[in-house]
């Protein structure tokens, strides 16, 4: 099912709508219309930290100070609600997981996530690369 006629706003690519639909939205209790606006009013009201937003060079933080920083910023999300996945053998930050509810109300990641977040991001201390 293909919805970029309606989101090319919120997502760039096709199969992007395809998977955030087939993935998460179909058994939200949504049309995809209704999961699509709620993921982009979700995205962007999360605040991103000044030192994490388009670095001008490479960051170096521990896991608890980005999950810190990222929960100072919007104080309606916990550590336990955020799940930074890594990829280098766990050196650079690659994702972060905002975990909610099936009604946009920020939660707590399962123990799944945080489990595969500790996993992936094994080092002591990880890199955000800066934007190019």
């Amino acid at each position: 099912m293909r919805f970029n006629l309606i989101f090319n706003y919120a997502y760039l690519l096709n199969k992007l709508y395809d998977h955030e639909w087939e993935k998460h939205g179909t058994c939200s209790g949504k049309t995809p219309a209704e999961y699509l606006a709620l993921s982009k009013k979700l995205k962007d009201a999360i605040a991103i930290p000044a030192a994490y937003n388009r670095p001008n060079k490479p960051v170096h933080t521990t896991i608890t100070n980005f999950k810190n920083s990222f929960v100072s910023a919007n104080n309606q999300i916990t550590a336990d609600g955020l799940a930074p996945f890594c990829s280098g053998s766990g050196r650079f930050l690659q994702e972060v997981f905002f975990c909610y509810s099936k009604n946009g109300e920020p939660g707590i990641c399962s123990a799944e996530i945080l489990k595969r977040s500790r996993k992936s991001c094994g080092q002591p201390d990880l890199l955000l690369r800066n934007v190019r």
